[in-house]
């Protein structure tokens, strides 16, 4: 199983498409630190600007999609080099193939959120008017 996974992201680590979308994680902490640099002033509440920079939109829009298409990409690779036929001739069985695509997926959101709580620590750093604090920290990985 851990071969398959193996496998799956030595095939996705070649598409740029791929890192493009970890990327997208630090929109939404960009995001919030223009909102609460120019619009909003929150007096440097950090546990409102970490609402809204990793768990404002990040978990309802932006990682639905990029797993929608990160899935999408996932099988439509071997769909579109007829792939599947060949798949099947190696002892793999079809429930071990589908987890390890389901492990992929899981792994990435992971590292999606890994990615925007950094992001998130980063540009409030960037903000100045948050107190870095490691308790505001834990409660963003929390």
């Amino acid at each position: 199983m851990l071969k398959l996974i193996q496998i799956e992201f030595l095939k996705l680590r070649r598409r740029t498409f791929v890192w493009i979308m970890m990327f997208s994680a630090l929109i939404m902490p960009f995001l919030a630190y223009l909102l609460f640099k120019y619009a909003w002033d929150t007096g440097g509440d950090p546990v409102q600007f970490y609402k809204w920079s990793a768990f404002g939109l990040t978990l309802f829009i932006v990682l639905p999609v990029v797993l929608g298409i990160l899935s999408t990409m996932l099988m439509y690779n071997e769909n579109q080099y007829d792939m599947l036929k060949q798949l099947w001739i190696v002892p793999v069985s079809k429930m071990r193939y589908f987890f390890s695509k389901f492990f992929v997926v899981l792994i990435y959101s992971v590292c999606f959120m890994l990615v925007t709580a950094v992001g998130s620590v980063i540009f409030s750093i960037f903000l100045g008017d948050i107190a870095f604090d490691w308790q505001n920290v834990l409660f963003l990985i929390r």
